[in-house]
């Protein structure tokens, strides 16, 4: 019964966020309003029209500091509800800035017509002759990737089934019932981080942070992208190891790996904050999760196969947004007068393992407190090295910097927007200026952060 009555509590509390925030002073009704209007400006814009994206969304975050800036204990709950109603407001909006969900849908549509997304390809399906209502030519011609298997993990697979289920041959509801799992994870973000802050005695006022965040709203509500699914799993995960109730922990992080794959980067950490039996329970639960997750998806060795190929064209062929790629591109360019992304991706990929290994070896604090920073540095050193950098990619570093003292990836992500430049040309390709003017400012409040922690910590 005392199971049962904290679960009632938890889901009334999430219920409580969907109340119409009232506002306790007129400025915070205002920037409410205004944040509301450019929610629905930008979940309209393409993002080829680069300069109106870019001057409304910097009005935003701009709004996003000033709001954050002014909150205090009594706005505190509207602000945190608001950030639920800004979400919502996006439930029924086609993505803007992201063509992604026609992939989903595909898959989606595969699956309940008896096809495996990963035995063919799209273009490999259609030329056989299994083209379909809704899964035909016409169709096709949405998707951004004819040539290639589909990358997403089980668990983003069964969203794609639930929201393809009625019937329709048009895109749009599918859309909404994706969205609406999206922003169901989301609620469940906003519920989850003030509780998770405090139990660490820190300001629960941070995951207004998150809450209001325009990229967050933009790119995981707005343009469907499940980085919100994963960060909810992983919060959940931590919130429960907090709790002492690790098999739940484990499951938690077995739901997120099975999400996005990009937890699996965090094991080393994990494994340094467990003794030899509790290590031997938790990662055998999530072993044990993960294959039967896994298991519709990849079973058999050619589907397998194909899951890998589509993967490593992540190290090889797509480029986007990189930094550090960039740089050794141009070098090699430079001196050879070839950019060799085939090369150099596979060979950053693998500096980034060593280096994330490595950090874990060396790191001395291994207190549950300390493993979001550590998290935060496995990703971002990922990230670095990264050949694609896509601005959602940012989400998962701002949530996890709300733990730490570190600030310069919300910086990132007011900057990553920079980045849809890409699609304003024809063809498409990056601005290296704005790639560097990006990254050149957010390491510069990087470095400004680490010299005012390191002169704090020699005057103390």
């Amino acid at each position: 019964m005392k199971n049962a009555n904290r679960f009632f509590l938890d889901w009334t509390s999430i219920a409580a966020l969907l109340r119409l925030p009232v506002p306790t002073q007129r400025r915070d009704g205002f920037i409410g309003l205004a944040m509301a209007a450019l929610v629905l400006i930008l979940g309209g814009i393409p993002r080829e029209q680069f300069a109106l994206l870019v001057s409304c969304y910097f009005l935003f975050f701009g709004l996003y500091v000033l709001a954050y800036h002014w909150s205090g204990p009594g706005s505190f709950s509207f602000y945190l509800r608001l950030g639920l109603w800004l979400r919502l407001l996006l439930l029924f909006a086609t993505p803007a800035l992201s063509d992604d969900f026609y992939r989903f849908i595909w898959d989606g549509r595969l699956w309940l017509a008896g096809y495996h997304p990963l035995a063919q390809t799209p273009i490999q399906f259609l030329e056989a002759g299994h083209g379909q209502a809704g899964l035909d030519w016409a169709f096709s011609t949405k998707l951004n990737s004819l040539i290639y298997h589909t990358v997403y993990p089980p668990v983003t697979q069964l969203i794609f089934v639930l929201s393809c289920l009625i019937p329709l041959r048009g895109e749009w509801l599918s859309t909404v019932i994706m969205r609406g799992f999206t922003i169901a994870a989301e609620a469940g973000n906003l519920w989850l981080l003030p509780r998770i802050l405090s139990r660490l005695n820190m300001p629960a006022k941070r995951s207004l942070l998150y809450a209001l965040n325009p990229l967050i709203i933009l790119e995981i509500t707005g343009n469907l992208h499940h980085e919100g699914i994963m960060i909810f799993f992983l919060l959940w995960s931590f919130s429960e190891w907090q709790q002492g109730r690790l098999w739940r922990s484990a499951t938690g992080f077995a739901l997120a790996i099975a999400t996005k794959l990009l937890p699996l980067l965090f094991i080393p950490f994990m494994i340094k904050r467990l003794h030899w039996r509790a290590n031997f329970k938790y990662w055998s639960w999530v072993g044990l999760l993960s294959i039967i997750l896994f298991a519709p998806l990849l079973g058999g060795t050619l589907i397998g196969h194909h899951f890998g190929e589509s993967l490593n064209l992540y190290f090889q062929q797509f480029t986007f947004n990189g930094s550090l790629f960039k740089v050794a591109t141009w070098i090699a360019h430079a001196r050879t007068g070839y950019f060799q992304a085939n090369v150099i991706g596979p060979t950053l990929g693998l500096c980034a393992g060593f280096l994330i290994v490595c950090i874990a070896l060396w790191e001395k604090d291994t207190s549950l407190r300390s493993l979001p920073a550590q998290w935060l540095a496995a990703i971002l050193v990922y990230l670095a090295f990264g050949a694609i950098v896509h601005p959602w990619y940012a989400s998962l570093p701002l949530v996890l910097c709300l733990f730490t003292r570190w600030r310069f990836p919300i910086v990132w992500s007011g900057l990553a927007i920079l980045s849809y430049i890409h699609y304003s040309y024809e063809p498409r390709h990056d601005n290296n200026v704005l790639v560097a003017l990006e990254y050149g400012l957010t390491f510069i409040f990087f470095a400004a952060e680490s010299l005012l922690f390191s002169n704090a910590a020699s005057k103390s």
